[in-house]
């Protein structure tokens, strides 16, 4: 029943696409057959079942092995489904049947391009172009090829030789342009590019490489009349508009740049995808000094805008000046549409200058405006632990699984704050569940099996985590320490000590570390090797209690 709805749906695909092979072929009942088996292949590929679709093809290719049509398609399906070695040898098939077929020749082409076999991949596009020599397709991919193996006075023949033929093509100038630019052949490369632009007067692609000619020679004018040029063709385009205003910035013109981009503050309310503009094109690209110029000039035109307050306080952020960032953080209110991410950005940098007090005092009011951010419970619970409120850091931990009980993240974090606190059996409760949650966390694996290596429990599985966790991090000198540890409370001393010297050479300078090797060279009856660790190790830890440890260790063997 499947198979013949698949026909049917099919059906008006087949008939227009293999009309001619179909008329060809009907005579003979294997290739009835073929047609239907690709009818149906089409079928699956359309609902993008490529393999149930590549299944189907090969049974179109059994029953009329010989239509070179089917072959093709047949390449074409298996480069869909990334086996491109299966392509290569039947399209190699097909041409040995018809030798001139074009698109058996592109795709040659086009596989012999991925492979770097340049010299293959033009060879293909030019028996193209010796039947089609007006395709200008093949035309600009030959040229790309020259470009690719970097060979531009090549890609400057193959397109003049397309000019030749089409000289009123488009993409010849245009490629043309775009190679003397690379060469830095700036006169060659303004005419083929204005040249393009006559052809396609609405086409951004000339003039905005136009644009960067200009810029690179330092041509003033003609940069600003090459935006203006684009902001005819795209008015109120907004990269446009905030290039032009950083151009007049740059050249010393900052009244005009200060009057575009006060004007753009004053009409973000009523474009929010400006903000979006900025954010992708500026911040994200780490343009730092571009998006503090920007966002500065608009704060002057709207100075309350919550939104423009955020992307000054990303902007800052990015460019490490967290304290600046943050009075604009806080700028922003529980009606404002970025408040939960300031909210969480601010936490990072409250732990970042030390306001420990200020950033739990900051997500108390958040959690009193909103209950649906585990994030907030997740930082409010680090700002806790880390001033020492180990009890308030779980309780605030433990609501937030309780209103977010998928969420990996809160289970692991009360782990740690459970382990710290002393209550082992708790934290390692939480700590299975972040696994379960997340299988594929490092940190969740590593920590749970390190906790059992500890503890001296269940150290085969202690093993199997940590070892997960290594698939997923495997320089990590941390979680290769863990592993090391496991190996020495199994009393795998020897293989202890190789494991735990890579975690040494990972993790230079860990003091831990450091003190496990002291204790795997103790066990292999190396004191000399045991006291130099050890002595290494007591000159870094900073806590009272670690360094009296590893004094009496030292102690010990004197």
């Amino acid at each position: 029943m499947k198979r013949a709805a698949l026909f049917l749906l099919a059906a008006g695909v087949l008939l227009t696409h293999v009309a001619g092979c179909a008329l060809i072929r009907k005579k003979e009942a294997p290739a009835r057959r073929a047609y239907y088996e690709y009818a149906l292949s089409l079928a699956e590929r359309g609902e993008g079942r490529v393999e149930e679709a590549g299944r189907l093809m090969d049974e179109a290719m059994k029953a009329d092995p010989g239509s070179v049509y089917l072959q093709t398609e047949a390449a074409s399906l298996f480069l869909v489904r990334q086996k491109k070695q299966k392509a290569l040898g039947i399209i190699e098939k097909a041409l040995s049947r018809e030798p001139d077929n074009k698109d058996a020749l592109v795709m040659l082409a086009e596989i012999r391009r991925d492979e770097k076999d340049f010299a293959a991949a033009r060879k293909a596009c030019r028996k193209i172009l010796e039947k089609d020599p007006e395709n200008e397709e093949i035309h600009v991919f030959l040229s790309r090829i020259f470009v690719e193996e970097k060979d531009l006075n090549g890609a400057l023949r193959a397109l003049r030789d397309m000019l030749k033929i089409l000289p009123g093509s488009y993409s010849a100038h245009f490629l043309m342009g775009m190679v003397y630019a690379e060469m830095e052949k700036w006169g060659p490369a303004e005419d083929r590019l204005k040249r393009a632009l006559e052809l396609d007067p609405q086409n951004t692609g000339p003039a905005l490489e136009l644009l960067k000619i200009y810029r690179k020679q330092g041509r003033d004018d003609d940069v600003l009349e090459a935006y203006q040029n684009l902001l005819d063709k795209m008015p109120g385009d907004f990269i446009t508009i905030l290039e032009l205003g950083l151009h007049h910035h740059k050249i010393g013109e900052r009244e005009r740049a200060a009057e575009i981009f006060r004007d753009l503050g004053e009409k973000s309310g009523a474009n929010p995808h400006l903000i979006v503009v900025i954010s992708r094109f500026y911040i994200q690209n780490k343009k730092n000094d571009d998006a503090l110029v920007i966002v500065g000039g608009m704060l002057k035109g709207n100075p309350e805008s919550p939104d423009l307050h955020y992307l000054m306080g990303m902007a800052l952020e990015t460019a490490k000046d967290p304290h600046s960032a943050l009075f604009h953080f806080e700028k922003l209110k529980k009606k404002d549409r970025f408040y939960k991410k300031a909210v969480s950005r601010s936490s990072f940098l409250y732990l970042e200058t030390g306001r420990i007090r200020d950033g739990i005092e900051r997500l108390e009011s958040a959690l009193a405006d909103t209950q649906d951010e585990p994030d907030f419970f997740l930082h409010l619970g680090s700002f806790y632990e880390h001033a020492g409120s180990l009890d308030k850091a779980s309780k605030i931990l433990i609501r937030g699984v309780g209103l977010f009980p998928e969420n990996p993240g809160l289970y692991f974090r009360l782990g740690v704050v459970h382990d710290k606190a002393g209550r082992r059996e708790k934290a390692i409760e939480a700590m299975k569940e972040a696994v379960a949650l997340d299988p594929e966390n490092p940190s969740a694996l590593n920590y749970l099996g390190y906790t059992y290596a500890e503890m001296g429990i269940r150290l085969d599985e202690a093993e199997s985590l940590i070892t997960g966790a290594l698939k997923r991090k495997p320089d990590d000198g941390y979680i290769t320490d863990s592993l090391g540890w496991v190996y020495f409370k199994q009393g795998r001393f020897k293989k202890a000590l190789k494991t735990l010297g890579r975690a040494n050479d990972l993790a230079e300078n860990e003091p831990v570390i450091m003190e496990h090797l002291g204790d795997a060279y103790l066990k292999v009856k190396d004191t000399k090797k045991a006291l130099e660790f050890y002595r290494r190790c007591a000159d870094i830890y900073t806590d009272a209690r670690d360094r009296e440890r590893i004094e009496k260790k030292i102690k010990d063997l004197l």
